[in-house]
């Protein structure tokens, strides 16, 4: 890309157009938890997700300590006649592949 593209692609990302009446706006920062909305419809354009990373941060660590222990655990235990066999999420993953 040259110079020009780059800069004419930088100036584009600052607009945004509305989905329902094609108005084009540009944008401006907003607020924590302020969303923008088109005067034209009142359609909303944005909003501000400078928190995003906060609160998705909590859910991945706890999903990924149930991930670990539904793993380190037998979810399935099967006894027939004596014989006894038990599988983890991730070996009956792999088998049903």
């Amino acid at each position: 890309m040259t110079i020009q593209a780059l800069s004419e692609h930088a100036a584009e990302s600052e607009l945004v157009v509305c989905e329902h009446c094609d108005a084009v706006y540009r944008r401006t920062p907003l607020a924590p938890k302020e969303k923008a909305y088109c005067p034209r419809c009142s359609t909303e354009l944005y909003r501000d997700s400078g928190r995003t990373y906060q609160v998705l941060l909590p859910l991945v660590i706890a999903s990924l300590i149930i991930f670990l222990i539904c793993n380190a655990f037998p979810i399935v235990v099967m006894e027939i006649q004596g014989l006894s066999t038990q599988t983890t999420a991730w070996q009956s993953v792999v088998v049903l592949y």
